[in-house]
């Protein structure tokens, strides 16, 4: 389906808050197509209130039938994902390409991104709330990659940071 591709491809490379708003814009789009617009919508209202009504009908939608948008589900995988790599073998090539650094030239003001930059960001944020409220917290996120509940219990605050 268009989902398991969408979730796929960006599954698979760090992605900005653009590359997330993309992908729920055109999220948005699809669902608004199986949605529809009622029958006597006032076509007379300014535009913004007819495409707020519609996405607040989006959202009713995906609410009740329990459906993520797809930068959560993929925020998700690559919560997943990284799990089940930090957790095997050292030696294999998965696990070494979790730490390379690209190399080459960028564009000033955008550094190289590892793909455990976003896991070191979040794990960051979630330091700083601990000291605020006081909670313990482990170092590193890579203390609690062996505890598989305490690793499903972050992925809420994991989508939750990135959205």
């Amino acid at each position: 389906t268009i989902s398991q591709i969408a979730c796929f491809a960006g599954s698979s490379t760090t992605l900005t808050r653009q590359d997330c708003n993309k992908l729920d814009v055109a999220f948005r789009s699809l669902v608004r197509k199986i949605v529809r617009h009622p029958s006597g919508w006032d076509y007379s209202r300014p535009f913004h209130e007819l495409l707020h009504e519609c996405h607040l009908r989006v959202s009713h939608f995906c609410n009740r039938h329990n459906i993520k948008t797809w930068s959560a589900e993929v925020r998700k995988r690559q919560w997943q994902f990284m799990g089940s790599v930090m957790r095997g073998d050292p030696q294999k090539w998965c696990f070494q390409l979790m730490h390379w650094k690209p190399q080459g030239h960028r564009n000033v003001g955008r550094p190289h991104m590892k793909f455990c930059d976003q896991f070191d960001n979040y794990w960051l944020h979630m330091k700083r709330i601990a000291s605020i409220s006081q909670l313990p917290i482990n170092n590193h996120w890579l203390d609690i990659v062996y505890d598989s509940r305490a690793w499903a219990k972050q992925v809420p605050a994991f989508i939750e940071f990135h959205s």
